[in-house]
């Protein structure tokens, strides 16, 4: 049967060896540690804003919602919330978000590059369309314009008719102021004899034409 014995005193003394030992049950002997635990350093506010601009960006890029970016990383590192997420894995976050960035940006560009250059040629089409508005419009004003003038003229010229129609003597005044014969200012009608200078006899008669009245010699 082996003997037991036991100490008394600290664990630090019984390391050391200025103990007083008795006798003892079991040589077993068991130290309890009190270690404490070590705390991990989370990324900073900085460092978060600066996850977040690059989050944005890629999710403009690829269409995704950011909420859905942020779970990826979530679920990579075995965290609760994004601000958990140990300082040591900041670089590792930003690296990968960055060059998903500029694979995103360079297939954009490629692929903008190598698109039909029908896009390039729209604003040409856009230009040439304008273009042939305006000239169509400028030729409408121009055709209003003499429209316009044309019918300005046609008024003028109607106009100057009426007056010109207003001012001449209708027919039958004409005919009836030449139904007669002037001698020393006085009317005699057709037919009517006087005795003209050295005792000549006249008689007022056509002229022949029908329109106009002449002394005569009678027949």
């Amino acid at each position: 049967m082996s003997e037991k014995n036991g100490f008394h005193g600290e664990v630090g003394q019984a390391v050391i060896g200025d103990v007083n030992e008795g006798a003892r049950l079991s040589n077993v002997v068991n130290l309890h540690l009190n270690e404490s635990k070590k705390e991990v350093q989370r990324i900073t506010e900085y460092q978060r804003r600066r996850i977040k601009v690059l989050v944005r960006e890629w999710s403009a890029i690829c269409g995704d919602e950011e909420i859905e970016i942020y779970k990826i990383f979530i679920e990579d590192f075995g965290i609760r919330y994004f601000r958990e997420l140990p300082i040591e894995h900041y670089m590792t976050v930003k690296k990968t978000l960055e060059e998903w960035i500029a694979a995103g940006s360079d297939k954009a560009s490629a692929k903008s590059s190598s698109a039909p250059t029908s896009h390039s040629a729209l604003p040409v089409h856009e230009r040439t369309v304008c273009a042939a508005c305006a000239e169509k419009d400028l030729s409408f004003s121009r055709l209003q314009r003499t429209i316009f003038s044309q019918w300005l003229l046609i008024l003028i010229l109607a106009l100057s008719c009426a007056w010109l129609l207003y001012q001449m003597p209708a027919p039958g005044d004409a005919a009836t102021a030449e139904q007669y014969c002037l001698f020393d200012g006085k009317p005699y009608s057709v037919g009517s004899a006087i005795r003209g200078a050295g005792g000549m006899l006249r008689e007022c008669m056509s002229d022949g034409t029908g329109t106009a009245m002449t002394w005569g010699q009678p027949k």
